[in-house]
């Protein structure tokens, strides 16, 4: 009967550090890895308003689509948020590099995956 009771106690001691091992772990992706915002600057609020953005503006062949997202009035920037055909961490670096030196482009920013997991429809 002790060696039931033994073998019981050390199965459910390792049904529990199963259950709760990866409690401790931290999610390591916590940026999206196929889209990332391009902040558009305040000389080209008329271009952003009117929608007057093309994909060949981009000069770049890894975009799968772009949306515009909102005006920040109150930092006067726009958000465009620009979808990869291929993706991955490494192909938004590439990506956001290119696209910082784009004249209309203030500045490049990842997109938190909590952000986008709020905002699902």
């Amino acid at each position: 009967m002790k060696k039931f009771i033994k073998l019981v106690f050390v199965e459910l001691c390792i049904a529990l550090i199963i259950a709760f091992c990866g409690c401790g772990c931290e999610n390591k992706k916590q940026y999206s890895d196929d889209c990332f915002y391009a902040i558009i600057k305040s000389t080209y609020k008329d271009v952003y308003d009117n929608k007057l953005f093309e994909l060949n503006d981009f000069y770049y062949d890894n975009i799968d689509r772009f949306s515009y997202t909102l005006w920040s009035d109150s930092d006067n920037i726009g958000y465009l948020c620009i979808h990869l055909k291929k993706t991955g961490n490494k192909e938004v670096e590439k990506a956001m590099n290119h696209f910082s030196t784009l004249d209309f482009v203030e500045r490049c920013e990842k997109i938190p995956l909590a952000y986008l997991l709020s905002n699902y429809n």
